[in-house]
């Protein structure tokens, strides 16, 4: 049985993944386990096997942006939302994409509380493609929106939209981008 372990972030978050999938591995499960790139060769070197996540939140963290969100930390739930959209948006579409092929093959997933949106969300399950039934992956999208600050029509209406640009799929890809 293959797991795949989902462990965004930095050797803080990596060390105890890794240290669960040696004792997984030891109770006789295949491990997978899902990492930011620069971390690799840490996780092999430790008897397991990488898939890179794209996106190095180490980096991400030890900038002049990042170093800022954590002085400043929770002051404002809000500012903090914006901080962390703005530090981690750039990549977080490279991580989904990552993290949905980290689990191919597999028949569990372990995630740290970062990911469990996806790890929640990435499944394998029968869906209708040009007329016939067949099991695709899908990549669930929730969404919520505080009705004190935006209200119900433009939410709604952004809800829309980002469904229909979602299942074009080509506004997804990096296909055509410099």
């Amino acid at each position: 049985m293959l797991l795949t372990i989902f462990a965004p972030g930095s050797r803080g978050d990596i060390q105890p993944c890794v240290s669960l999938g040696q004792g997984l591995q030891r109770a006789g499960f295949a491990v997978r386990l899902a990492a930011p790139t620069n971390f690799a060769a840490f996780v092999r070197e430790r008897g397991l096997s990488a898939h890179p996540l794209g996106g190095d939140v180490q980096r991400i963290m030890a900038s002049d942006a990042g170093r800022r969100f954590i002085e400043r930390g929770g002051a404002s739930p809000i500012a903090s939302i914006r901080a962390m959209r703005a530090l981690l948006g750039p990549v977080a579409l490279r991580m989904a994409e990552d993290a949905l092929a980290a689990c191919h093959g597999a028949e569990a997933l372990i995630s740290l509380a970062v990911l469990a949106p996806f790890a929640r969300s990435i499944a394998e399950r029968p869906g209708v493609v040009d007329g016939r039934i067949e099991v695709r992956e899908y990549l669930s999208v929730t969404m919520s929106f505080d009705h004190d600050i935006v209200d119900g029509a433009p939410a709604a209406r952004f809800a829309q939209r980002w469904k229909e640009l979602s299942e074009r799929g080509d506004v997804l890809s990096d296909a055509g981008r410099p």
